[in-house]
């Protein structure tokens, strides 16, 4: 993110990740906010084996605050990274460096974590139209046997069967990847008007409502 502060510009990172390095030259200027990029810009690079993110330009502390996401890294070595970082600041130490493996079959879980209520996480999904989550909740439907990894075909199974049973008519869906990137993912706007008056009719209308953005105001 992108902080005006004490006749400063502040970059930080969040959440911090370990041996990431951020050169900060951006000075305060004067302009317009018509477009938070205007005037500023970065590029990252590996010095050393730390990740360097260097920011050049002006930023008008008019602004205010600015936070803008980017991918740095891949997910393997952002999440390593992410782990590092918290696990020295409690205190302990890791030696070695990322490896990616097939986790042994006789592995033994260390943690359990409760996902958040799906209501939470489909809001997360439409209300900013995170392609990511998107993806990872249709591959979630076809997770619920154990032993057998999720796939695609066995996702689009389902939901087809969900709308089968469930009277919504909606003819030459295609899926593709579960997210709002593909080019190749249709529907018909008859199919999805009956899938709305589907929600609409819910029990669970509520929380569909809810998770939509407001126009103007929210989301995307």
């Amino acid at each position: 993110g992108i902080q005006p502060f004490g006749g400063e510009i502040q970059i930080f990172a969040d959440p911090p990740l370990a041996g990431l390095i951020i050169e900060n030259n951006i000075k305060p200027g004067n302009g317009k906010c018509t477009s938070h990029k205007r005037g500023w810009r970065y590029g990252t690079l590996e010095k050393n084996g730390k990740l360097v993110a260097r920011f050049d330009g002006t930023y008008s502390a008019d602004c205010g605050e600015h936070s803008f996401s980017r991918t740095l890294v891949s997910n393997e070595e952002y999440t390593y990274r992410l782990f590092r970082n918290y696990w020295e600041l409690g205190g302990g130490e890791l030696h070695g460096e990322l490896r990616v493996e097939k986790t042994p079959e006789n592995a033994l879980p260390i943690l359990a974590y409760q996902s958040r209520p799906l209501a939470d996480i489909i809001t997360s999904i439409n209300t900013f139209s995170n392609t990511v989550r998107a993806r990872n909740l249709l591959l979630t439907l076809d997770a619920q046997e154990e032993g057998r990894a999720a796939t695609l075909d066995g996702a689009q199974g389902r939901i087809s069967d969900w709308l089968r049973a469930s009277g919504v008519s909606v003819p030459g869906l295609r899926l593709d990847n579960g997210s709002g990137l593909s080019r190749t993912s249709r529907i018909t706007a008859h199919g999805l008007s009956e899938l709305l008056q589907y929600g609409w009719r819910s029990n669970y209308r509520p929380e569909f409502l809810s998770s939509l953005s407001l126009v103007a105001m929210d989301g995307t």
